[in-house]
């Protein structure tokens, strides 16, 4: 994972970057959430996800739609 470091009162403090969407933020009645290194990976695994189990086939995930979904991706 990312690393990063954070100098407040610690001289050093490591931290974890991780990238997360939720399938319910995506638009779906679903609680999955999909947590992440990397926004490409979340996209990867998102869409994984709704063609397993929501039954969205990979042509009808459009452009638009990805830039939308991308929209929601959180950074914690």
């Amino acid at each position: 994972m990312n690393r990063g470091t954070l100098s407040l009162i610690s001289p050093t403090i490591s931290y974890y970057v991780v990238k997360s969407i939720s399938c319910r933020e995506a638009g779906f009645d679903c609680d999955y959430v999909v947590k992440c290194e990397t926004e490409e990976e979340v996209m990867k695994n998102g869409t994984e996800h709704v063609q397993k189990v929501h039954g969205i086939k990979e042509e009808d995930i459009t452009t638009e739609m990805k830039q939308k979904i991308r929209g929601f991706i959180r950074t914690s």
